[in-house]
């Protein structure tokens, strides 16, 4: 269910400022009424979203329900909700949950079944100092705050000069060519394919071809195709059988399913007494390789591939 409006019914974005207006129009009726729980909102707001940082599920639905009961309004919580995607949460997941928050917050009816939700995914999410990428897009942003404050800007960089800056242009002026490997025109295109096959990724070379020259050397005319035939996939290698006196190489563990909890619960490839819960959904495995494995941990992996029968 997505509101709709135009003539071709076309989806469209809710406004915050209608929400906003909305919910002011009720509050005219139902006053915040933290008080009568012996809070004071700015203390339930922060134990939320704290609550939320430190994975507390049943806490953070705590400190929302007491936000619902106080007649809060429930598009301040959601942009909370949303802004705690942006700077807390990390991953697919958390973005997915916060562009469902934006598309669907003009919904009628129960809408806190949806935030929620929404609250308890948010809060088991991974946070961004759980992993390396996340501590190092902050790390960046403390060192790029901290050139502008003693002035130390940096230059525009030589591969950011193309046709679509100034200082390109610029570059043109002077008698030198413009940079364009970066660029996303035809030519900058060409010139990455071509690194990329040549090297497995990009590589700084003046010799890398623009479109017309790879185009002229690479593809087929007549045949209609390019001329060097793409690599064949490496084929699926199984696993060897089960060796007793190395279990790691072909150990094939036993897989359990928790409807309930929504959780696998895979055996331990040294000892078949132990199994360890794998989170598919937040791609988390128990085990104590998981955090130098990653998404690389063979439980991880087995749970992926289980069938049932």
């Amino acid at each position: 269910m997505v509101k709709k409006n135009g003539k071709n019914g076309q989806e469209s974005m809710f406004s915050l400022k209608e929400g906003q207006a909305k919910e002011e129009e009720k509050r005219e009726k139902k006053p915040l009424e933290y008080e009568k729980f012996g809070y004071d909102r700015s203390d339930v707001v922060s134990a939320f979203i704290k609550s939320m940082r430190l994975g507390k599920v049943e806490d953070a639905l705590y400190w929302l329900r007491i936000m619902r009961k106080a007649n809060d309004e429930k598009y301040y919580i959601v942009r909370r909700l949303i802004c705690f995607a942006g700077e807390d949460a990390w991953g697919e997941i958390a973005l997915s949950i916060a562009s469902h928050l934006v598309n669907t917050h003009g919904w009628e009816g129960n809408d806190f079944n949806l935030i929620e939700q929404a609250c308890v995914l948010l809060t088991k999410c991974k946070k961004w100092w759980e992993v390396p990428e996340g501590v190092e897009w902050k790390k960046s942003e403390m060192k790029n705050e901290q050139l502008l404050k003693t002035g130390k800007f940096k230059p525009i960089p030589r591969y950011a000069m193309d046709s679509h800056c100034k200082s390109g242009w610029a570059l043109r002026d002077q008698g030198e060519p413009m940079e364009n490997r970066m660029s996303g025109d035809g030519n900058g295109i060409a010139k990455r394919i071509d690194s990329f096959e040549r090297h497995g990724k990009f590589v700084w070379e003046k010799t890398l071809r623009g479109w017309d020259r790879f185009v002229r050397d690479e593809f087929d005319d007549d045949a209609g195709d390019w001329k060097k035939a793409k690599p064949a996939k490496e084929e699926f290698q199984p696993l060897p059988p089960m060796d007793p006196k190395a279990p790691k190489e072909g150990y094939e563990p036993k897989i359990k399913y928790d409807l309930a909890k929504k959780l696998f619960n895979v055996q331990s490839e040294t000892d078949p007494n132990v199994f360890y819960e794998v989170d598919l959904i937040n791609g988390h495995c128990e085990c104590k390789h998981f955090e130098k494995t990653g998404s690389f941990c063979k439980h991880l992996v087995a749970a992926k591939h289980w069938v049932p029968f």
